[in-house]
């Protein structure tokens, strides 16, 4: 009875709240031991399966339309379920268009960080679009995090960055609340200088901050740096950027609705000038899509090619049409 005892007291302090000090993020820029104390205080630890300890996003439009991405999560995880959810990442990236950048994947257990080393990087070919040849490009790189223990901090940041200019405009949003309690949420968006983009914030959500005029810095050259910011750009230019923040944010309410925008703290963002705009972009680049490649112009051509009628060419398309399209469920 004595040695069941025992070893219950150690198999509770092994899941007991990690321990933690003096820790701070991969750049130096936040202060870990502060916010699981945070946490902590406001939550309670040994019921909770994770909590998102910081939650940050960084989206830049540059003057010569490029999008730049950065990424960076701290999670704290309790149980198993937060494992499945945190530990592995898979990041949809167009290879042909993007380049993703991984810039910290480790895992904070027995007082140590353990960084996952290259093999724990894989580019991969989602399953859902092995069939579906226009989506080529399309790749998921998957983080994996090593030595993932109860519990443990897990902490991920990475960018993609647009290799070429391709895009018109850019728009999105950006949910306070996430499916775990989060300590300290941030997203900022940059646009650049005397642009008036479109901004609406929920009204649980304080006024935007806008910070001074910077510079991202040029491939080669400048010594200019965008506030939080490693990576290094092609273009040269001065941007505001807007920044969102909120603290001790509970978890979203379940069950989940269709919209959880309709109901949590959000940002929405937009650099289209209006509805107008953005409805003829969809339009054109919709329309682009339906025109008939040289694949399938020659199957089409060696389809009919010795149809004895119009109308069984028509036969011949229409049944064409019906068993060849393919429902590709991907995000």
């Amino acid at each position: 009875m004595l040695l069941f005892g025992w070893v219950l007291i150690c198999f509770c302090g092994i899941l007991s709240p990690i321990e933690i000090s003096a820790q701070t993020s991969y750049d130096g820029e936040i202060d870990i031991t502060v916010l699981m104390q945070q946490a902590s205080e406001s939550f309670d630890l040994e019921q909770e399966d994770a909590i998102i300890l910081y939650d940050n996003e960084e989206q830049l439009w540059l003057t010569d339309k490029k999008k730049y991405r950065k990424v960076h999560r701290i999670v704290w995880i309790g149980k198993s379920w937060g494992i499945g959810h945190f530990a592995d990442h898979r990041i949809p990236i167009d290879y042909e268009n993007e380049i993703i950048n991984v810039k910290t994947l480790r895992t904070y257990r027995d007082e140590k960080w353990w960084d996952s080393d290259t093999t724990a990087i894989v580019e991969t070919l989602p399953g859902a679009l092995r069939t579906a040849y226009d989506y080529a490009t399309i790749r998921e790189m998957m983080l994996l995090h090593d030595g993932v223990e109860l519990p443990c901090i897990l902490e991920w940041a990475y960018s993609i960055e647009d290799k070429d200019s391709f895009r018109r405009g850019v728009d999105g949003i950006w949910i306070f609340e996430k499916d775990v309690p989060v300590i300290k949420s941030s997203f900022s968006f940059g646009i650049p200088t005397k642009s008036k983009p479109y901004v609406f914030v929920s009204k649980e959500v304080g006024e935007e901050q806008i910070r001074a005029k910077v510079s991202p810095p040029a491939l080669s050259g400048s010594k200019s740096k965008i506030p939080n910011s490693k990576s290094k750009f092609q273009a040269a230019t001065e941007l505001d950027i807007y920044t969102y923040e909120m603290e001790m944010i509970p978890a979203l309410p379940t069950p989940h609705t269709a919209d959880p925008a309709a109901n949590s703290p959000h940002i929405e963002w937009s650099t289209w000038k209006n509805w107008d705009k953005l409805g003829k972009n969809v339009r054109k680049t919709f329309e682009s899509a339906m025109v008939l490649d040289s694949v399938l112009r020659d199957s089409l051509e060696l389809l009919i090619e010795d149809a004895f009628s119009m109308n069984d060419r028509v036969k011949r398309i229409a049944s064409f049409v019906s068993r060849s399209p393919r429902y590709v469920n991907y995000p």
